[in-house]
């Protein structure tokens, strides 16, 4: 009986052996999309051009920084984009600066955010409820209709989630606030690159290059017991107000100049003259008083 069995399940083994070694000729490349038919297809607003580059960035970014880091770091790359994204924990400052260095050095990266913190890397415990945060953060996306959860990268270190993704201002705001609802979340971190909602309906990330690399700015205080936002890379466009025309100008008058007055002047008045040729006075004799006399009463 036992035989038997052992026999069957070598028979399964050997026949999903062949049937895998049949089919590796076609085994279609899934990254960051959905495959069809051995092609892949991009599910987000990016090209399936753009999500192979991506792939390519984040593996030879992440193998060159354990390269030259070393084995005592925590370092997360994930590209959006061209825009790469460094998160988790390195033992120094240096490590940090060399980390950064490195990411820029790599084809086809556009931008650098780094957001690594100096710090002994994290257990296994944390990065264990880190995955689990940003599993309820993407089902929550995904239950907002008025932001795709596709378009949307999660990414949570020590609590801090960030967003990533080509999105409108108002997908962003939709994003924030719900993963901002999620128990467990401590921050959340905007690393949007925003389109404009042509390019939304287009499904396009935007062609324009770079977006200069700022410093976490705080944009919201901790309220009812929900987590602040901050945000890094560039900020939501604005819209620039109208500009009302300018009122016509007023028809001037053509004034003839007022005549030149024709008061004298006074004459100047003399200098004064040198020292030595100031004329002394004599001095002055002193007046003479007439003498006083008491008369006698009478």
């Amino acid at each position: 009986m036992r035989n038997n069995l052992g026999m069957r399940v070598l028979a399964l083994s050997l026949s999903a052996t062949a049937l895998g070694t049949a089919l590796s000729g076609c085994v279609p490349l899934v990254i960051g999309g959905a495959a069809v038919g051995g092609t892949m297809v991009a599910t987000d607003r990016r090209s399936s051009s753009t999500l192979l580059d991506d792939q390519g960035i984040e593996l030879r970014v992440g193998r060159q920084i354990y390269d030259v880091v070393g084995g005592s770091s925590h370092v997360n790359v994930t590209s959006w984009a061209g825009r790469v994204l460094l998160t988790g924990e390195v033992p120094a400052e240096q490590d940090r600066q060399r980390a950064e260095q490195v990411a820029r050095s790599v084809a086809n990266v556009r931008e650098v955010i780094n957001d690594l913190a100096v710090m002994p890397a994290s257990g296994l415990g944390t990065r264990t409820n880190d995955s689990f945060i940003t599993s309820k953060v993407k089902s929550a996306l995904a239950g907002n209709s008025q932001v795709a959860a596709k378009d949307v990268k999660v990414i949570t270190e020590r609590g801090s989630t960030y967003l990533m993704g080509s999105v409108t201002a108002a997908e962003a705001e939709a994003a924030t606030e719900t993963a901002r609802t999620v128990s467990g979340v401590e921050r959340v971190v905007r690393v949007f690159e925003y389109v404009t909602p042509g390019q939304a309906d287009l499904n396009a990330v935007p062609a324009q290059p770079s977006y200069p690399r700022t410093t976490p700015t705080q944009l919201g205080e901790e309220a009812a017991g929900r987590p602040p936002v901050s945000s890094l890379g560039a900020p939501a466009p604005v819209a620039p107000a109208p500009i009302a025309p300018a009122p016509a100008a007023a028809p001037t008058r053509t004034t003839a100049p007022a005549p030149a007055s024709t008061v004298p002047r006074a004459a100047p008045s003399p200098a004064p003259a040198p020292a030595s040729q100031v004329q002394s006075l004599p001095p002055l004799e002193p007046a003479q008083s007439s003498p006083v006399t008491n008369s006698p009463l009478r």
